[in-house]
């Protein structure tokens, strides 16, 4: 993260969610109507969107598959041209202690030969800047840092 978070400025946002869907989204809009707040356009608000769902989405599926009663908290930094995220949960370690490697997925294939996931990481890594991901305290820390310059690219606004 560009800011540590014991070091950094007040986060914009801090977040204690339910690990469930109907969370998610309460947790994404509130993020958005921040950022708004802030002054960032609707195109990039939408880019954090992106990475925000598709990684509470992965928590509250993965993470929190055997206990629905999970919490997952999640810090906003929102800065100059940059989001930053930090989002934590204690839910089920990532496999190998490390995030998924995110593999473009072959979409060229009959429909019903899509494969179910993992598209998620592959955007998420491909949207973000810098990824850190700990297990920490018994936990999961991951921190995402995301330029907005990134959000410009064609595909992505």
């Amino acid at each position: 993260m560009a800011d540590s978070p014991d070091t950094g400025p007040a986060p914009t946002l801090t977040l204690d969610i339910g690990a469930t869907p109907e969370d998610v989204r309460v947790a994404l809009d509130r993020t958005t109507a921040a950022l708004l707040r802030c002054g960032f356009a609707p195109g990039h608000c939408g880019f954090t969107e992106i990475v925000l769902a598709e990684v509470l989405n992965n928590v509250v599926e993965h993470a929190y598959r055997d206990c629905p009663r999970g919490r997952i908290r999640i810090d906003v930094r929102a800065g100059p041209e940059r989001v930053d995220l930090v989002i934590r949960d204690r839910g089920a370690r990532m496999p190998g202690d490390r995030l998924p490697v995110g593999s473009p997925v072959d979409v060229d294939v009959p429909v019903d030969d899509l494969p179910e996931g993992g598209f998620g990481w592959f955007l998420i890594r491909t949207m973000a800047d810098q990824l850190v991901y700990r297990r920490e305290d018994g936990g999961n820390r991951l921190e995402i840092d995301l330029s907005l310059e990134n959000a410009d690219l064609p595909g992505h606004a």
